[in-house]
């Protein structure tokens, strides 16, 4: 189908550069946000992955308010991607960003204090 076609595409040489700019960063901490899962060749990379949750309606809000995406189109984004069982299932830490900015850079930055890289 056209989606597989444009991911088989594009996939690997994003995921290409996300390596190469892990590989040469310098900083303590690298962020790494992805709708997909990104594979062996950035988690063999990382220390830990993050599981930041939106319920779905939220999530259909945020992709049609601010982006102007219609609502079928935005339930047909998020029908595109891994459920989010799979995502809390393979998440070392899980922070709800359903609720306000402030609550979600609490939780954030409780995660942060409680690392041990």
């Amino acid at each position: 189908n056209k989606l597989d076609a444009l991911n088989e595409l594009t996939h690997p040489p994003t995921i290409n550069e996300i390596v190469r700019q892990i590989s040469n960063a310098i900083t303590k901490y690298i962020v790494v946000e992805s709708a997909l899962f990104l594979g062996e060749e950035v988690s063999d990379l990382t220390d830990e992955l993050w599981f930041i949750y939106c319920d779905k309606k939220e999530r259909i809000r945020r992709l049609v308010e601010p982006r102007g995406y219609s609502k079928e189109t935005a339930v047909a984004i998020i029908a595109n991607q891994p459920n989010d069982e799979d995502y809390n299932s393979a998440a070392d830490e899980f922070i709800d960003n359903t609720g306000s900015f402030d609550k979600t850079i609490e939780q954030v930055d409780f995660a942060l204090s409680t690392m041990e890289c």
